[in-house]
């Protein structure tokens, strides 16, 4: 009965936040979004890289999915006896010709699937430089998440203070990773043995974790997953920050070139956005 009830409410949360995409962020999505839609079975991904590179976004390094979790995990053993860097995320939902949604929404908090749906809806819209799509994802989501509560039940609300708290900390990850990501990448580039290079990769992971609100343990793998979407959201933040309306800077980010090849092009068209509206 309570899984029945918490179905319900996680539909109804889907079909709100999706008219809220559309009506109020420009994001149309032509089928109704629900959890009836899920995959069978939850998705675990696992993400493997070499101990002494880092990557530009995760679609470079090694990846499995597989709905099994005790055999991600054993896929993941193999890797690190093989001298790699792992990392396993649930995946909640994805965007692959159609936006799907797995049961793992049934666990998230309230405002954790209105994110999610924002997210994959956003994903729908473009189709850019995996790093430049994941950032802008991950921005629109957090701010879209803030107006969504504040237009539903009010800036007093505890769900907007919740929304606002969660894009602070969002903001604050960031920073922390794309600092780290980048400390590590120029310790990789330096002449030194590899035996030293693997000592300050730990110190350097070990402090990033002690700042980080994440519960992954900080190496290649995790760095450069979490640097995916990191990359590229002072400068999303900017373009939001300038536009007159959220919807206005969804329109921009819709605007950029539909190919994945074109990110120098794209990322011009966004630094050419914030130096005109920071005169």
């Amino acid at each position: 009965m309570l899984q029945k009830q918490r179905l319900e409410e996680v539909n109804e949360l889907i079909r709100e936040a999706q008219t809220f995409a559309s009506e109020s962020l420009g994001m149309y999505y032509p089928n109704p979004l629900s959890i009836t839609q899920a995959k069978e079975d939850i998705l675990y991904d696992l993400y493997a890289s070499p101990k002494l590179k880092l990557f530009y976004d995760y679609s470079e390094i090694e990846k499995e999915s597989d709905p099994n979790k005790r055999r991600v995990h054993r896929i993941a053993k193999d890797y690190k006896r093989r001298g790699y860097d792992t990392l396993v995320t649930t995946l909640q939902a994805y965007e692959s010709e159609g936006i799907f949604l797995t049961k793992k929404m049934l666990k998230n908090t309230n405002l954790e699937v209105v994110c999610a749906t924002i997210h994959e809806i956003v994903h729908s819209q473009l189709s850019l430089d995996f790093s430049m799509e994941e950032s802008i994802a991950s921005i629109v989501e957090s701010l879209a998440s803030v107006s969504f509560y504040e237009q539903k039940e009010g800036k007093s609300s505890p769900d907007y203070e919740k929304a606002v708290i969660e894009d602070n900390m969002l903001r604050f990850n960031d920073n922390i990773i794309i600092q780290y990501y980048n400390l590590l990448y120029d310790v990789y580039q330096e002449e030194i043995p590899d035996d030293k290079k693997l000592k300050v990769k730990k110190e350097l992971c070990k402090e990033a974790e002690s700042k980080l609100t994440y519960d992954h343990k900080m190496n290649n793998a995790s760095l450069t997953y979490y640097m995916t979407y990191a990359r590229y959201t002072n400068e999303i933040r900017e373009v939001c920050k300038y536009s007159d309306s959220l919807k206005d800077a969804v329109e921009l980010f819709k605007s950029l070139p539909h190919d994945r090849t074109y990110r120098t092009w794209a990322y011009s068209r966004i630094q050419e956005f914030i130096s005109t509206h920071k005169k």
